[in-house]
């Protein structure tokens, strides 16, 4: 029982990570297909450029801006800038956005902003999905999350071992052990095998991102 709450507290991290980049990656996904049907108005910007966070590795990069617009005779301020949000260095989107949009900004501030016609509070200045951060993310899905719930269903779903110090067994320990009821004797060789390929599968997935950073 200790062991089987061991393998379930280790592999609740794992199973949670894959969960959040799961989730992270459908609302992205579920937020551009909403925002198909956003109206385009013309808007003035406020303020844009992007931000650079220094890091222990590298550094990360964040576009912001901050700008106003009329909709149904309402005016509204909102600094949105893409679907996803928060800083990264996959690729040169966020500084690519940002000198964009202070591009915009020395020319007048002239941007165009997309608006939820039924929430015209909400708006964004680029509602395309990226998917360079979409594959990113979708890399740590399958090895994190499919570690983590495989453990936690063989931890939940495995079945209890008999105890071969068990009285009842004393005379006759070979009915401790199920493999021992009859039939043949099978090696463990086969179980380190699929062991083997599951570990080196595992760990040729955590890699996978190495490309996307390079």
């Amino acid at each position: 029982m200790k062991s089987r709450i061991f393998m379930i507290l280790f592999a609740l991290p794992f199973a949670g990570f894959g969960s959040f980049m799961l989730y992270s990656i459908g609302s992205n996904l579920a937020d551009a297909w909403e925002m198909r049907s956003w109206q385009p108005v013309e808007g003035r910007l406020l303020g844009a450029g992007y931000e650079t966070h220094p890091g222990d590795d590298s550094d990360t990069y964040e576009a912001y801006a901050t700008y106003e617009y009329s909709y149904l005779s309402q005016t509204y301020t909102n600094d949105r800038v893409a679907i996803a949000d928060g800083a990264d260095n996959i690729g040169s989107y966020q500084q690519r956005l940002g000198r964009r949009l202070s591009g915009a900004l020395a020319d007048g501030g002239s941007v165009t902003v997309w608006v939820n016609p039924d929430m015209p509070r909400d708006s964004v200045l680029d509602r395309g999905v990226r998917w360079g951060l979409t594959a990113f993310k979708s890399v740590f899905v399958l090895p994190f999350g499919g570690f983590g719930f495989g453990l936690l269903i063989f931890g939940i779903r495995a079945p209890k071992p008999k105890d071969p110090d068990n009285p009842e067994f004393a005379d006759r320990p070979w009915l401790a052990n199920d493999a021992w009821q009859g039939g043949p004797l099978r090696s463990s060789s086969k179980a380190a095998m699929w062991g083997a390929w599951g570990f080196a599968t595992f760990w040729n997935l955590i890699a996978m991102p190495l490309p996307f950073l390079l």
